[in-house]
């Protein structure tokens, strides 16, 4: 199983069950700061897809895969295909750590080219260039998206329903 980016010792919050999608929501509460972060979050067996709010929006991928190394590697793509549909690269904008990349720039951007489909398919690459491909499914994600938009007071791009 993934190892949970909400490992850090002071993060509490219990994910919602998961619908017949994978999507699930969470509420996490840093209990030394009292801050909350809401997190929208789809996984597979080796990855997991969140999209969050902070105070700020954010999309992180997390996998199993050695991508960084050691501290964040900024400017490093991520390409994204919504089923049979073009190819999408985001490039300069993630930052890469061991096993993620994170993104705090153009989620509107990213998540409303989601609209419509069936799944999308994360090609990242590992420090030393090899592809690391997951696809998620997309049903129930518009739903758990507008709950992480909500948090952070932002209209999700997203038609909710």
């Amino acid at each position: 199983m993934l190892v949970s980016m909400f490992g850090a010792a002071l993060l509490t919050g219990v994910l919602q069950d998961a619908a017949p999608s994978g999507w699930r929501v969470a509420e996490l509460k840093d209990e030394m700061t009292d801050a909350v972060t809401v997190v929208a979050v789809v996984e597979t067996e080796t990855a997991r897809l969140t999209v969050g709010c902070d105070g700020r929006l954010y999309m992180r991928l997390t996998t199993v895969e050695y991508l960084g190394r050691g501290s964040a590697e900024v400017g490093r793509n991520l390409v994204f295909r919504v089923d049979d549909r073009p190819l999408y690269a985001q490039g300069g904008r993630w930052n890469y750590g061991p096993n993620q990349a994170l993104n705090r720039n153009a989620i509107d951007d990213l998540v409303g080219r989601w609209a419509g489909g069936e799944s999308v398919l994360v090609r990242a690459k590992t420090y030393d260039h090899r592809d690391v491909d997951e696809r998620f499914g997309l049903e129930g994600a518009a739903d758990a998206i507008a709950q992480v938009y909500a948090a952070c007071g932002q209209q999700s791009p997203l038609p909710v329903g």
